[in-house]
This record gives structure tokens, sequence and C-alpha cells, in this order.
């Protein structure tokens, strides 16, 4: 197989570039100088249904690719859907003990010559267990089953086709697949033109991938290898859980969603059968998101899309840990906390770091690294090892986050100062984050205490089982996330602030810690005369334009800037091909200050692709640009 033809014309993928006409002809604005293209056409009903299109007109005609056989994927049979709403769903949906089973295999064989006699070999625990031969149509599937009697106990299962490697394919490092037996299961929907694209151009990597299935099957192999490294001290054997790709629906372009919800998230609604779904429409071939063919490396998401576990993580309960951020643009927009009458926040008591006060310290999977789980969420996850869905296969289930929840009876705070002694008697005022409406995980802390209490003679301080929420219910989502608090610590004259997260509380309570867990805290104390004396860099300082919030965001984000002085600005949302997706500023005149403007990128033509697009400020002749994901 090759990219060009005997003849050397290349050959051809199609993509939609005219909607609506209604005239005998149709022009193509969206061509190129030396470049050949091809066409099909089909009809649209007032109900909207599609009629099938018409043949293939084309100035250089697609050629399909050569022999290969590839594995689509490993299904345990029959299907059993997961029981809404189970209080045992470590039982409930999956077989029962010795219940026969039916491990089946698909093959596709993607050249257009039928094969009489395929051989293949099933494997169990690295003994081989079944062999024999199938015969597979040109471009046509075939399936091999495997019989079996259920038990929960995790066998490897593995299968190989043309295990002598006799037929001669365009790709032989994708003929075996591995599979754990007691696997959580996972289906993917894709729309034929990027199932069509992948197979297109998947080799060019050299990674011995050759379609979508590789692709796909990729992911999971990486995922396991995330979860088996994810170890820690209380999680010494990482991640318990494993995944199987279970299922892959091939459908129509335009056709996700199946029952209602998004075309990505919510791909089938009415699909039970899996524990994970996640759905990939032909938009996504919209601007250049999978547009890089040959770099094998973990920021292409044509080789890994690390974002995509990190979405189907929220199908398994994890947040966005991220959203524990406490932004503030030094306005007192999200903390309007006082010393002397004045913010604290760009001061000693309350440091910006760019345009945050509070950084979440765990990264990882679920905080924008996406090639390892972090150890908050490896112990969120093994809390519901071998758990069938209960409340949703889709992000986001109704129990996303339940594990906030996970909290000891009590909790004592050791309180000590930087130096690290200990501070008796300390005085410590708590301020919980009320919700801000119109931001992703919104926090808002006003001037006013919600607790207050002292620590003891030993520098202890008992903060009951939630002092987040006096409803004692913890909320992360769009326009409240609590999980976050702000101590206020007074020792003597001197005083200092700190942060305390939830997820402190969530792991010791995993520990095995459910009646009392321990925590230490550590705050600069200073003399509240210091703040009258600190110069705030936010009304004194240059020209800025602060990270979008959220990022990665889906579909609103916050965008905030900074001018120092009366200037002429414009602020302009660019994707990757250097085009204008908005125009946020125009060109307006504006007195010095502070701005914040949302961005709604579904209500902006051309930003409905996930992907990365920029905004650039210009304030007379300051520029600055940042760069934005956009995650669906």
């Amino acid at each position: 197989y090759s990219d060009t033809l005997s003849d050397g014309r290349a050959r051809m993928v199609y993509h939609r570039v005219g909607t609506g006409v209604t005239g005998g002809t149709f022009i193509d604005y969206t061509t190129m100088a030396n470049e050949k293209y091809g066409y099909v056409v089909y009809a649209i009903n007032p109900d909207g249904v599609k009629s099938s299109h018409s043949e293939e007109v084309n100035e250089d005609p697609y050629i399909r690719p050569g022999m290969d056989l590839t594995i689509k994927y490993v299904a345990r049979l029959p299907r059993i859907d997961y029981v809404w709403g189970s209080s045992n769903p470590a039982v409930e949906g999956w077989p029962a003990v010795n219940d026969p089973v039916t491990w089946r295999v698909v093959v596709k064989n993607w050249s257009d010559s039928s094969l009489s006699a395929v051989s293949y070999t099933w494997i169990i625990d690295s003994a081989v267990v079944d062999t024999g031969f199938i015969p597979i149509a040109g471009e046509d599937t075939a399936f091999v089953d495997f019989a079996w009697n259920w038990t929960f106990d995790r066998h490897v299962i593995a299968f190989v086709i043309d295990p002598r490697k006799e037929v001669p394919e365009e790709e032989e490092a994708n003929n075996r697949i591995e599979v754990f037996t007691d696997a959580i299961a996972v289906g993917f929907y894709v729309e034929q033109s990027l199932y069509d694209y992948f197979h297109q151009f998947q080799k060019n990597l050299g990674v011995g991938s050759n379609c979508w299935e590789d692709w796909a099957h990729r992911h999971i192999r990486m995922w396991n290898q995330m979860f088996a490294s994810a170890t820690y001290p209380d999680n010494p054997d990482g991640v318990l859980d494993r995944i199987r790709l279970d299922k892959i629906h091939v459908v129509p372009d335009g056709a996700l969603p199946l029952a209602g919800g998004l075309p990505t998230n919510n791909p089938n609604l009415n699909d039970r059968t899996i524990d994970l779904q996640w759905g990939f429409p032909a938009t996504l071939l919209n601007g250049n998101f999978y547009a890089n063919h040959t770099a094998a490396i973990s920021t292409n998401p044509f080789y890994f899309e690390g974002s995509l576990l990190h979405e189907l993580g929220h199908a398994r309960y994890l947040i966005d840990l991220y959203g524990f951020n406490v932004h503030d643009d030094g306005t007192g927009n999200t903390v309007d906390i006082r010393e002397n009458g004045r913010l604290i926040v760009g001061t000693p008591f309350m440091p910006l770091s760019g345009d945050a006060v509070h950084w979440n310290p765990i990264k990882g999977l679920m905080n924008g690294e996406y090639t390892w789980v972090d150890e908050y969420s490896t112990g969120a996850l093994n809390r519901i090892a071998g758990h069938r869905a209960t409340l949703g296969n889709y992000n986001a289930p109704g129990n996303i986050g339940e594990f906030l929840q996970d909290l000891p009876f009590e909790n004592r705070i050791l309180v000590k100062d930087k130096q690290g002694n200990i501070l008796p008697q300390a005085n410590i005022k708590i301020y919980r984050a009320a919700p801000q409406a119109g931001v992703w995980y919104g926090k808002y802390y006003d001037n006013t205490a919600d607790d207050e209490t002292s620590a003891d003679n030993n520098g202890y301080a008992y903060l009951g089982r939630c002092p987040f929420a006096a409803d004692g219910v913890l909320r992360h989502t769009y326009g409240h996330s609590n999980g976050v608090l702000i101590m206020r610590v007074q020792y003597g004259s001197k005083i200092g602030y700190t942060f305390l997260e939830v997820t402190e509380f969530n792991m010791e309570y995993w520990r095995g810690n459910t009646t009392e867990g321990n925590y230490e805290i550590s705050v600069e104390l200073l003399e509240p005369t210091a703040i009258n004396n600190q110069v705030d860099e936010q009304l004194a300082g240059d020209f800025d334009l602060k990270q979008n919030y959220p990022n990665p965001f889906n579909p609103e984000t916050m965008i905030s800037y900074y001018l120092p002085v009366q200037a002429r600005v414009s602020l302009v949302i660019y994707n990757t091909l250097g085009e204008i997706v908005e125009t946020l500023v125009g060109d307006e005149k504006l007195p010095a200050g502070h701005y914040s403007l949302t961005w709604n990128s579904l209500k902006s033509p051309g930003s409905n692709a996930s992907g990365i697009y920029y905004c650039r400020l210009t304030a007379d002749s300051y520029q600055k640009t940042i760069k934005m994901l956009l995650l669906k």
C-alpha cells in the first residue's frame, strides 16, 4: 500500500464541503491549487433523513489499501446490562461463578480478496488452549469463539490471527491481542469518515498500526499500563482494575449521538452492556487535531489522545483535580478576605502565583498530565474496583465524584508555623467557598469567617467531619466547588493564611482512618502591618493577559486581562490555522483596570472541534498570546 497510485497520483480522503445545495451545480471554494479532488453527493429530505450517496466522481480515484488483518475487539458473551442503582455492582451485572461464557474475537480483512483458511491461536495464561482456521471474505469480518466458565479470578487471554505469518500483510504487529478476563468493558462509537481517515494514515506512524482499531487498542494497552504503574504506599498494587475494548460500532457521519446527549460523551445512552463509552464524530476532522500522521509521541492525538483517557476517567467517577485551584485576578473576584481593610490577595499573606493563589498539588491524568495516574485518583478508582457502572457509563455519570463524601468522622489538625514550631492555643478562622455563578468549579470567599475554633495546648484543632460545608455535602461542579477552605491562623499578634483540601480528608479515609483523620498545616506568620507596606503589583504592574480558566475547558472558559493605563484593545480567538474564530473585543478604547470575559466555544463558528485555540491580547503596542485546550 502507498499514498500514491501506481501512476503517481495521490489517493483521496473525503470531507463534507457543502450543505444545503439546491441547484444543479456546486462550486467548491475550499480547493487549493495543484491539488486533486473527488466528490460524492447525497440528498436530505425535510425530516433530515439522508439518502445513499452517489457514485464517486474523482480526479484521482481512491484505491483501497492493501492486505491486512486487524483484530477489532474481544467481546464477552452474553453481554449483560449493568444494574441501574445497584447496591452490589461487584456481583450484579456480572456472570455467576461457573456460568458458561463465550469470548468472541472479531477479525477484519481489509483487502478485497477473500481468504479461505486463516489460522488462529487462543492462549490463556501463556498456555495454548485452542487452534484452528477460519475463512474471511474480502472487505468483511469474521469471528472466532472460545467457550469458558466464568470466574472472578483474573486470567490473561491472548488471541493471535495468522500466527505463522502465512498471509502477507501491510502490518504484522496488529495480529495479537491480550485481554484481562475480569476487565471493565468499554465501547466506542466512531463515524465513518473518521474511521476511514485513520485507516488511510495510521500506518505512517511506523508503530505497527494500520487503522482506527489499532489506535483504539493502543489506548487500552497504555491505560492498563498506567494502572499497573500507579503504585503508591497506600496502593502498592496500583489501580486494581483493567480495561477491555468490548465493542466498536462504526456509524454514518452525523449519526452520533444515537439516543440523545452529546456525540462524544454520550454516543448511545441506551447501551448499558458496557461500563464506559465514548463517541468519535467525523467533525473531529475539522481543523488539525489529527493532522500529524508521523510523530509517535504522547502529545500527538493521532498517536496518543491522553485527553480521551481523562474524559473516560470521569465515567469512572473521577473529578477534574484542577477544579481545586483557587484563581483570582487581584480584585477580590474570588478571595475577598481583607486585613486592615485591604485585600490579602497579592500580599505576603496570600501571594499570587500566575493567576492563582492556590494550585492543587496533585498532577497526573485528571490534572493535565495524561500519561500517569496520580495517588488520589488511584485511591478513588480502587474503592470501586471490580464494580460495574451504576448511575451511567458515560461522562458524566450521576455519581461522579461520589468519593468526595468519604470523610473521617472527626478531623484533627496539628497547627505549626513555617519553622516547624507547634502553635498551642492559636486562633483559627475558617472561610468556606461559596458558589460563583457562571464559572466551572466556581468559588467565592467573602470577608466573614464561617467558623472559628482554637488549637488546644498541644497545638491540635478539631474540625469535625466536614468543615468545608455547613450542610456537610461536598460539591465539585459548574458554578461551585467547595472542597477547598481557607484557614486564618493567629498566634499572638501574628497572622497567617493557608488552604486545606478535601483530598487530604478523602485519602485519610481510604487508609482506613474512618473514625479520626490527622493532618498537619504550617503557616507563614506575619504582623498585620505587613500588608500596609506591600505594593499591589496587580494595580501598578504591566499589561497582562492571564491564562484562561478552566483549561482544558468544555465548552466555556474565562479569559482575564489587565490594563495599567487606558489603551486601545483587541482580544481575538484563533484556531491553529491562524483563522479568526471569534473577536471578543474589537479595537476598543478601554480605561485602566481588570477585565474578565467568558468565551463559549459553542457559540463561535469554527470552534466545534476539540483541540488547541489561541487567544491574543493587543493593547496599544503590547501583545500577548495564550494557548487554550478545548476538550469535548
